[in-house]
């Protein structure tokens, strides 16, 4: 083939340049544009389907920890974020239903040692408080709040340090730190108010589990013993039986009297002896008088005793009572007398006043076995009036004084079997008439219990000064 001939073509490049960047750079946007649009997409599927889920997850979480067990995240889908959700929607539930479960058990456990009468208290082995019960709170007169978590010896003896157990017997220290097993003790407690409180502390060491640990614990049955000791009608009427065999010999007598004095009066009366006959006439009125001061001592004495405060005339009082023990007293060897001065009167409950004197002059008389006296007597000491019961008997040993008010303490000289609530009463009358008593004692030589009574006539006069 030969070459006929040249062609040449000439162009301007430039402007090809230009409009191959202006497409490349079209085509760069145009890209930059999609990548935005597909990490735009990709973020807002993030944000719906990551993103806001996990944040609603962590937000039920936070509410989780605060408590607040009945809270749920929504769940979307089927994918392993709402298989999270349904997941941290089964544990929740899981949660509310062992908490509802826990307090239902706790709300039990604390209702059913509510029901027990004695007092209940769970001591850790550093003396704090982890649980009582509203018998125990009103013991010591204080709020449940207020009794758990406090120290045991601020809530039940008001120190600010613990007890010297070198001196009293600490259940915390014989159980938890000395490894006991169980151990019963009479103490005294003091309520808010300063009250003394007379207890029987039976106390037993249980193992817990306390934030997370194993821990020896001490669990306390705390019986008021001022509340067994109070008088009631029933042990009105119990003491009274005590007094059935005196009773029956003071009208058996005056009965008698009255027999033989009808025989006699029969007898004249066949004889018509007059002169006589009034003789027997007044014997057998005197007799029946007897026998009816003894009924009227005796139904005083069983009497109710009320709120509701009399003028008591101590010199009539006294006598009436301490003649219902004449027999018993005959029986052991015992002379009673009395010297109670005229208007020796007091305010209080008359059935109150018989049964101190009763208990008192009982105590007197089981502590002189071989026989001695029993002298009552009364005076007036400032503005008060003084009743005192002495006897002769074996006495009372000092380190015991503290104790003999304490219910169901008994150490009867002549070995007869006692309650030990005689003393105790005579206490809660005391308590309940404005009264207060001392003792003073010498071992072999006897014991005088001195009551101080509020002067009836002293008040009178001081109320019209």
């Amino acid at each position: 083939h030969p070459v006929n001939g040249l062609l040449v073509v000439d162009y301007k490049a430039q402007n090809i340049r230009q409009e191959a960047t202006a497409s490349a750079l079209k085509l760069g946007a145009l890209g930059l544009l999609v990548i935005a649009a597909v990490c735009l997409g990709i973020w807002f599927a993030l944000v719906r389907l990551v993103i806001t889920p996990l944040n609603a997850v962590e937000k039920a979480t936070k509410a989780l920890s605060q408590g607040l067990f009945d809270t749920q995240v929504p769940v979307r889908g089927n994918d392993e974020i709402a298989r999270l959700g349904s997941s941290f929607n089964r544990m929740s539930d899981q949660l509310r239903q062992s908490l509802q479960q826990l307090r239902q058990s706790e709300h039990f456990l604390q209702a059913l040692i509510d029901a027990i009468p004695d007092g209940i208290r769970v001591i850790d082995p550093d003396f704090r408080i982890l649980k009582a019960n509203a018998a125990y709170c009103a013991q010591v007169g204080q709020p449940m709040d207020q009794v758990v978590g406090s120290m045991c010896y601020a809530s039940s003896h008001g120190r600010d340090t613990q007890c010297p157990y070198t001196m009293v017997r600490c259940p915390v220290v014989e159980l938890c730190h000395q490894n006991g097993d169980q151990m019963t003790a009479q103490d005294k407690h003091i309520g808010i108010d300063g009250n003394e409180l007379y207890v029987e502390v039976s106390s037993a060491r249980v193992d817990m589990v306390v934030d997370g640990k194993a821990v020896a614990c001490v669990v306390e049955s705390i019986r008021n013993l001022d509340e067994q000791a109070k008088i009631s009608q029933q042990q009105r009427l119990s003491e009274i039986g005590l007094l059935a065999a005196g009773v029956a010999h003071e009208i058996y007598n005056p009965l008698s009297s009255i027999d033989l004095g009808l025989t006699a009066l029969q007898s004249d009366l066949e004889a018509n002896e007059a002169a006589k006959t009034l003789e027997y006439f007044e014997t057998i009125r005197t007799e029946i008088q007897n026998c009816i001061k003894i009924t009227d001592s005796l139904l005083l004495l069983s009497a109710p005793a009320g709120n509701v405060q009399n003028l008591i005339a101590l010199d009539e009082v006294v006598p009436e009572t301490l003649s219902l023990l004449r027999f018993e007293a005959e029986q052991t060897g015992v002379t009673i007398t009395h010297d109670i001065p005229n208007r020796s009167r007091i305010l209080g409950s008359d059935s109150d006043i018989r049964m101190l004197v009763i208990n008192l002059a009982m105590n007197a008389i089981h502590a002189m076995p071989d026989g001695g006296n029993l002298h009552v007597t009364t005076r007036r000491e400032g503005g008060d009036i003084v009743l005192e019961v002495s006897d002769q008997g074996v006495g009372i040993a000092p380190q015991d004084l503290s104790s003999i008010f304490m219910p169901f303490w008994s150490r009867r000289a002549d070995a007869s079997t006692g309650r030990g609530l005689g003393l105790s009463i005579v206490r809660a009358i005391l308590d309940r008439n404005n009264a207060k008593i001392e003792v003073e004692s010498t071992l072999g030589k006897g014991s005088t219990f001195s009551v101080h009574f509020p002067d009836a006539d002293h008040e009178v006069q001081d109320g019209n000064a």
